[in-house]
């Protein structure tokens, strides 16, 4: 059995959530779920891009079902979506490096301070699969 046909077969009916799921890596992710079976939710903030460029472009919208509009570290938002998913994808980022030069402290908030609440919080939760 290769490998997509393992993950496919895993991820079957599993809520994903993948943050920064509205970029341009995140949205790539959540499409590849999409066809592996899975039902990916994209979690993050709205404001990298024009809307119309994130449905357009990435072909996610932020009016979709499955789309959770928030700051990543949020504790709140960040219970609420590890309590309904079975997977969690971590790929929020300010990823624009010119941006991250010049604004080298949301860089950090987004890129590392960003990270940090979502690993104890998946790592507490049983509910969250790792794999």
């Amino acid at each position: 059995m290769n490998v997509e046909t393992r993950l496919a077969s895993r991820l079957a009916g599993a809520t994903v959530a993948v943050t920064g799921g509205f970029g341009l890596v995140g949205s790539r992710i959540v499409h590849k779920l999409r066809a592996l079976g899975a039902e990916p939710v994209a979690v993050g903030k709205l404001d990298a891009y024009e809307p119309s460029v994130s449905s357009n472009l990435f072909g996610i919208s932020p009016t979709d079902a499955d789309v959770i509009a928030g700051d990543i570290t949020d504790a709140a938002l960040i219970d609420h979506v590890i309590s309904r998913s079975d997977y969690v994808i971590h790929a929020a980022a300010l990823a624009d490096v010119a941006g991250c030069t010049r604004n080298p402290t949301a860089a950090l908030r987004d890129n590392v301070t960003g990270t940090r609440p979502w690993c104890p919080s998946s790592d507490t939760s049983r509910k969250v699969g790792r794999g």
